[in-house]
């Protein structure tokens, strides 16, 4: 059987100066503090003298204008080919924006901390290399009930998402070495203008402190998923207390999870594959309808505005990455660079039999990515969110049948 070894490793990308948060347009004031420090984790996979490499990020997103260049960087350091390197945010609001092409109601990224991101990044990926060491993987699959469809408007028994997936890389001694951990919900308690990891960051750093290893978060489809008010359809807010009240319960969920005995995960030659999807969009709105528009206060003029000044961005298709990293016999990620409603999530989980596990946030980002029956029900994730991401027009109702074609015959 073939030998694995995992290198991991941390950094900590938390900015010290000012700046404003990502993801509420209704927080306008820029950080005035720091809740829960923001960290970059990266995991190293060498198997068969090939490798693989996943850097996860407290971050509302990876910024796709960066990550072509950070690939090959990445790639250099590891050895590994750049199909096999997956980039992941755990889809915090409380952290940087690093995008370049969005509104500016949900953030303005800040060249200094994109700066301080990619050092900070790197120097991470050296420390995980430096630290492989022979592994065993096992698997543990449970539930975990913070999760629910946040669109109760439209159907209050709206599909989710609740399994929760921890990998434990264990050195032969029987001591823990690394932890992938994979749920989806979104990290959206608090909207407090502090920066924070919120209640996935919190969990990983517990686990953390309590094991001696280095916690990798990975975000699900969570589109559509908030955390839940308990006894309500209501999404949960709150300020750092909710945060580190959920972090810890998401904590003790998988300590939990961890007691039981798991399933042993067979060694690979671990490998990836990438592939782009063309998502059609609706009909493009024509000059004189954006001319109009672009004199609209908020968010409204300012898509139309960014639409006249960039012509090459009225496209009628929507290019979608999609990843498929295979890293042991019976464990997959498949990793979207979009919002991914749960739906395509649980599409991936009902094809694979649960062994691929679907992630948003991966890779840069695109926009919000519905499906046909939530493009027909309307609503921010039906469309209305396509002005935050400077898109031209919402999704076409084909763009369903497109992506899950796709994903088909990626997962083959």
């Amino acid at each position: 059987m073939a030998s694995l070894r995992v290198g991991a490793a941390k950094a900590d990308i938390t900015p010290d100066w000012p700046l404003t948060l990502a993801g509420f347009a209704a927080r306008t004031e820029p950080a005035r503090g720091v809740s829960q420090p923001l960290h970059v984790r990266v995991a190293v996979f060498e198997s068969n003298e090939c490798r693989a490499a996943i850097v996860t990020a407290d971050l509302l997103w990876w910024g796709p204008q960066q990550m072509a260049d950070l690939r090959r960087e990445v790639a250099a350091i590891t050895g590994a080919p750049g199909d096999a390197i997956l980039f992941s945010a755990s889809h915090t609001h409380s952290g940087p924006q690093t995008s370049t092409r969005v509104a500016s109601g949900i953030g303005t990224a800040d060249p200094r901390y994109l700066d301080l991101l990619r050092e900070r990044t790197l120097a991470a990926v050296h420390a995980a290399v430096a630290d492989l060491e022979p592994v065993s993987l096992r698997r543990f699959d449970g539930l975990h009930d913070l999760g629910f469809n946040r669109r109760p408007q439209f159907d209050p028994h709206g599909p989710v998402d609740p399994v929760l997936t921890v990998i434990r890389a264990t050195r032969p001694d029987g001591s823990p070495k690394a932890l992938l951990v994979h749920y989806t919900c979104h990290p959206v308690i608090t909207q407090e203008p502090l920066v924070s990891s919120e209640w996935p960051g919190v969990a990983m750093t517990l686990l953390e402190a309590d094991f001696g290893m280095t916690a990798l978060f990975l975000q699900g489809c969570c589109g559509d998923i908030n955390p839940r008010r308990p006894g309500t359809n209501d999404s949960l807010r709150g300020t750092d207390r909710e945060v580190v009240q959920e972090g810890e319960r998401f904590a003790a969920t998988i300590r939990h999870l961890l007691a039981e005995p798991g399933s042993c995960l067979d060694p690979i030659a671990p490998r990836g594959t990438r592939t782009t999807v063309d998502l059609p969009v609706a009909a493009l709105p024509d000059e004189a309808t954006l001319r109009a528009r672009a004199e609209e206060p908020g968010v409204t003029g300012e898509w139309a505005r960014a639409l006249l000044d960039h012509p090459a961005w009225r496209v009628r298709a929507i290019p979608l990455q999609v990843q498929r990293l295979d890293l042991a016999d019976g464990l997959a990620l498949l990793a979207m660079d979009g919002e991914v409603v749960v739906s395509y999530g649980l599409h991936v989980r009902a094809r694979t039999r649960n062994r691929v596990l679907p992630m948003g946030y991966a890779n840069g980002m695109t926009g919000y990515i519905p499906t046909g029956n939530i493009i027909a029900e309307g609503g921010y994730e039906g469309g209305e969110s396509i002005v935050w991401f400077l898109l031209p027009a919402p999704f076409a109702p084909e763009v369903e049948p497109i992506l899950t074609a796709a994903i088909d015959r990626i997962l083959g």
